[in-house]
């Protein structure tokens, strides 16, 4: 098995059509399949965790019924590394 060098190699099972839609945005952008897809993926992290933590920031931040402080899914969650 040869040895890759750069970044890990991941598989994912995707629709067909759905990835021929893809590269046909891609190059209409002018980028290729696999930055757009990195750039999807980035947006949708992104997005997802400014969700995340506006929903915590209208939670209450303490359980009235015993007195202690209730933690939201999102401080429960580890960062991601950039």
């Amino acid at each position: 098995m040869p040895i890759r060098r750069g970044r890990p190699f991941h598989y994912y099972s995707l629709q067909k059509s759905l990835i021929e839609d893809l590269k046909h945005i891609a190059t209409l952008n002018g980028i290729g399949y696999q930055p757009l897809i990195r750039q999807i993926l980035t947006r949708f992290a992104d997005a997802e965790k400014k969700r995340i933590l506006r929903e915590a920031a209208t939670a209450r931040p303490y359980d009235t019924e015993n007195g202690e402080e209730a933690l939201s899914e999102a401080q429960k969650a580890p960062q991601r590394c950039a």
